[in-house]
């Protein structure tokens, strides 16, 4: 029992902190990644490596060892975006330096995008401040929203401010509750901007999707953060 409950504390704090938000092209995202539309996965990443990417092979006969230590080498001052998916800022730089696409819905899938690859690389501010500014987008431009394109706003808009939260709690004033669930006194949030903007945007996806499993348990993790679980919850939760 102690095994199972230090597992979904883990895994909690994992989809909280964003380690589990990368995905392989053309997997199934993870509980909490933002679900892209139709054309968004992928779009615009580049097809190669960057210019000046490490070509050059370990002298022949070299050990395992050496080998390894050129990969790795290779790999942290060369990476791929296509081909790395943890590469997220070189994605960001490379969709900011492409023009922003004029057709309203591709438009819309690139901001999507970008906002998504910003969270990823940690830029949470940044990611925030886009999806707002996409929500305003959307209501100029009605006829792109369907319901894949409003679950990612809604989505990234949500695990954005639960990643706040923990970036401005747990990570600058981290106790040793503020990683155990439930989570007591201790590991109740000082600055509760990104929890409480967290639970109502879970809110706001769970009156589309009562069914939103993933959603549930968000908002009750972010309930716990408040200091409010399970009171604060409603009662269908």
């Amino acid at each position: 029992m102690r095994t199972l409950l230090i597992a979904t504390a883990v895994f909690a704090v994992g989809i909280l902190l964003g380690v589990g938000l990368a995905t392989r092209r053309g997997a199934d995202p993870p509980a909490g990644s933002v679900a892209l539309p139709n054309g968004a996965q992928g779009a615009g990443v580049p097809s190669s490596a960057p210019a000046g990417a490490a070509t050059s092979e370990p002298p022949a006969g070299a050990s395992g060892t050496a080998r390894m230590v050129h990969r790795l080498a290779q790999l942290a001052t060369s990476p791929n975006p296509e081909a790395d998916f943890y590469a997220n800022r070189e994605r960001v730089a490379h969709f900011l330096a492409q023009p922003v696409p004029q057709d309203p819905r591709q438009r819309a899938i690139y901001q999507i995008r970008l906002a998504r690859e910003q969270l990823l690389a940690g830029d949470t501010e940044a990611a925030l401040e886009r999806f707002a500014a996409l929500r305003t987008y959307l209501v100029a431009h009605p006829a792109v929203v369907d319901d894949k394109v409003r679950a990612a706003v809604q989505q990234g808009e949500a695990i954005g401010f639960m990643r706040l939260g923990e970036q401005q709690n747990c990570l600058i004033r981290h106790g040793i509750e503020s990683c155990l669930m439930p989570i007591r006194p201790g590991g109740v949030h000082v600055d509760q901007r990104g929890s409480r903007e967290a639970f109502r945007k879970y809110m706001e996806i769970l009156q589309d999707n009562p069914r939103d499993l993933t959603a549930r348990w968000l908002l009750n993790i972010a309930a716990m953060t408040l200091g409010e679980h399970p009171g604060g919850v409603p009662r269908p939760y």
